[in-house]
């Protein structure tokens, strides 16, 4: 790893199934886009959204058919129920008799014609209450479906903002992650550079100790130091891949999850 020269293979390789791990702004405004289309949280915000937005078409169509209803069914009612009227009528005694006849449909349709006025009358007073209750909201079960149906609205309003606040969170913790991983990396890369150095410096250390020119104690000493820098490269490398693993997981939560 400390020699290892990390070349533009290795890096696609690396840093895949990412599209790019850069600071730039494309790079950055892309891994942001994927990570908020991948978030299954805002996922799941959007699918409970489109299911309440269906049921309040649903309800509301509902509500409103129920409410027109409420108006032309006592018109309808009246029209199609049967009646006894009792008709006065004088013989040829000249003495008054009453009989009794039944109004159907017909007879309260031709009614409409015959007396407009005595049926336009009869009728508005069988749907004169449910009309005013049309523009007034409705019946008490009626006006209940519209709070609930108000309420449903607020709901999704209050998704919808989440789901905003969600996605200016997510966009928010990928520029820190690559911003982080940008330092990681480059902070790798000076630890190897100098880690090289180090090497070079020992091999010339060691020529030197075999003729005799420092102590074993040295020599051992040197060996250390070079030891603990070789570590300090495995421990930036460790952290990179680890920083690396938190963009994936945060950008591809979706393949996460399918894995």
């Amino acid at each position: 790893m400390i020699q290892t020269q990390i070349n533009a293979d290795m890096w696609k390789s690396l840093i895949s199934p990412l599209p790019c791990l850069e600071t730039t702004t494309t790079c950055v405004s892309q891994l942001q886009s994927l990570a908020v289309s991948n978030s299954p949280i805002i996922k799941k915000i959007s699918e409970s959204v489109t299911a309440i937005e269906t049921k309040i078409d649903e309800a509301t169509a509902t509500n409103k058919q129920s409410i027109n209803l409420a108006v032309f069914e006592p018109a309808l009612q009246y029209l199609l129920t049967a009646r006894q009227t009792t008709v006065q009528t004088t013989g040829q005694t000249g003495q008054a008799a009453q009989t009794q006849s039944e109004r159907g449909i017909l007879s309260n349709l031709f009614g409409l014609v015959n007396r407009p006025v005595g049926f336009i009358n009869e009728l508005a007073s069988v749907i004169g209450i449910p009309l005013l209750r049309r523009f007034t909201g409705g019946n008490q079960e009626q006006k209940t479906a519209s709070i609930a149906i108000a309420d449903l609205r607020i709901k999704t309003e209050e998704l919808r903002r989440s789901k905003e606040e969600i996605g200016v969170k997510t966009r928010d913790a990928v520029q820190f992650a690559v911003l982080e991983f940008d330092v990681r990396s480059r902070e790798f890369q000076i630890q190897q550079a100098i880690s090289r150095r180090e090497i070079q410096r020992f091999q010339l250390y060691k020529v030197g100790y075999r003729f005799g020119q420092s102590s074993t104690a040295a020599y051992l000493a040197q060996q250390s130091s070079l030891d603990k820098q070789k570590a300090s490269v495995l421990r930036e490398w460790a952290q990179m891949r680890s920083q690396l693993e938190k963009i994936k997981l945060l950008v591809l939560a979706n393949l996460s999850e399918e894995d």
